[in-house]
């Protein structure tokens, strides 16, 4: 049997792995990827969007030597299949150079170790015109790399690498009109896919990511880290999965409900998406994120649900069986630890299920005459049956006295509450304008017409205080209760 090679052309293997699917926010993090596992501690990312655009990512890292970069500028430089270091995010030999061929078409690594520097570069345009030359890598010259973005910062540091991306057009669509928004959406991608790491979370080194000299700050998807506002809390403890040789950790959290979140927190959980999108698990490999907002079939997102999170972490040892992709964007957990799976988000997902209930229902089934709340509703079984005006709020009291006839109005009201607009609208984080909060100018004058039903005195006084109690009042309390005597004095 005789052998013959036949290796592929150059230009027709990389034209066609530039549209594998990477976004720009997955290209820059395969690279980033490459600078964690470098033991890099910075990670800046310089870009200009002119006639000259570039976007160059560079570090502080281990860097390498010119023999290195040679074999990492290789396509398919490592086995998939061999055991790799536990702190390496890579996975074929492939990130490097599938990631930057996607955004651009012209790639230079510069890089710097034991005090010397090293160039080389892949150009597709160069390829094209050289296709009797096999898979055609340019080295460069001093004078060829010295004036190049990044060069500058690699030649004061004792070592780390530069990967400049040239004639960017994003594999084809470029479009100088989105550079700055692709690069904003990058840098939100990056805040949440490497936020442990930003944090410095404790058994990985901390990372600063700048992009044009502005540090990233990270995001919190589970709230652990929050400072001012309430924060997410476990509902589980760290449960460990024995997976063959490899471990697999699982940890559940709840959100608070979605009226407890202030902006900050919003902006802090970092996935720009409504909340029943984000439900699921948060699979990390390595401690960086690989994929989130799905139950992976195990559940159907449910308005219920959308404050479960479950942080699945999973070594690089696992890749294999759990389908990880080139891009690190999808990994699908294997079928030997799905029945584990499922038991565990069925206790997780009670959680969520039972703190939308009580924010949303009360943890009164029926309103009592000492219950400020307007609405009362009815539980059975678990389910709200009902929700009705609450006869013996002061207000709706006095009320039904002076007018006996308002009870035909109020039962109009509780039978055409628009159920379906409202169930629609919870599926985002959108909020409703009935739920923008009142100034206290307007709670104040509310309130005056409000308490006039009552009659003068005590009772009128208590009612006030009552009424301080229930939404939307409750949310100015203290405010409202130094405008006292004015309110209760314009009603006499």
């Amino acid at each position: 049997m005789k052998v013959l090679q036949q290796p592929p052309q150059a230009h027709s293997l990389i034209s066609a792995t530039r549209h594998i699917g990477y976004s720009l926010d997955a290209a820059v993090a395969d690279l980033v990827d490459n600078s964690i596992a470098a033991d890099a501690k910075t990670v800046d990312i310089d870009f200009e969007d002119s006639l000259n655009s570039y976007i160059a990512i560079i570090d502080d890292g281990d860097g390498m030597t010119a023999d290195e970069l040679t074999s990492a500028m290789q396509y398919g430089s490592a086995d998939p299949s061999q055991v790799r270091s536990e702190k390496d995010l890579g996975r074929y030999g492939l990130g490097l150079k599938t990631a930057s061929m996607s955004q651009c078409r012209v790639m230079t690594v510069i890089t710097k170790k034991n005090g010397e520097i090293a160039a080389r570069r892949w150009d597709l345009d160069y390829i094209a015109k050289h296709k009797d030359v096999v898979w055609p890598l340019l080295i460069l010259e001093n004078d060829e790399w010295k004036d190049l973005p990044g060069v500058e910062v690699l030649k004061n540091r004792k070592s780390g690498t530069v990967v400049l991306w040239q004639s960017i057009d994003f594999g084809g669509s470029y479009d100088e009109m989105t550079f700055d928004d692709e690069m904003c959406k990058m840098s939100e991608h990056l805040a949440l896919v490497f936020h442990r790491y930003i944090y410095g979370e404790d058994g990985i080194h901390k990372i600063r990511i700048r992009i044009n000299g502005n540090a990233i700050k990270p995001k919190d998807p589970f709230l652990q880290y929050v400072t001012n506002g309430k924060q997410g809390h476990q509902c589980k403890a760290t449960q460990p999965l024995g997976f063959g040789k490899s471990r697999i950790t699982l940890q559940a959290f709840t959100l608070p409900h979605d009226k407890e979140l202030t902006p900050e927190m919003r902006y802090s959980l970092g996935t720009g998406k409504a909340l029943r999108r984000t439900q699921g698990f948060y699979i990390y490999r390595n401690k960086r994120l690989i994929t989130y907002g799905h139950w992976f079939g195990l559940k159907a997102q449910g308005e219920f649900f959308k404050l479960a999170r479950v942080k699945v972490d999973i070594p690089n040892s696992v890749d294999m069986k759990w389908s990880l992709d080139v891009k690190k964007s999808v990994a699908i957990p294997p079928k030997q630890i799905v029945a584990h799976l499922r038991a565990y988000v069925d206790s997780v997902v009670k959680q969520s299920k039972n703190a939308i209930r009580v924010e949303v229902f009360g943890r009164k089934v029926k309103a009592t005459t000492d219950d400020p709340q307007v609405w009362e509703s009815t539980v059975k079984d678990g389910t709200v049956t009902s929700v009705r005006f609450n006869r013996n709020h002061p207000v709706v009291k006095a009320a039904l006295e002076a007018n006996v006839e308002l009870e035909k109005l109020l039962r109009l009201f509780e039978r055409t509450i628009p159920v379906d607009v409202n169930y629609y609208s919870r599926s985002s984080d959108q909020k409703m304008d009935n739920e923008t909060p009142l100034s206290v100018d307007e709670m104040v004058d509310m309130l005056k017409g409000l308490v006039c039903m009552v009659p003068a005195g005590t009772a009128r006084k208590m009612t006030f205080m009552s009424m301080l109690q229930s939404e939307p009042f409750v949310l100015q309390a203290d405010k409202l209760r130094k405008k006292e005597e004015e309110i209760l004095n314009d009603t006499l």
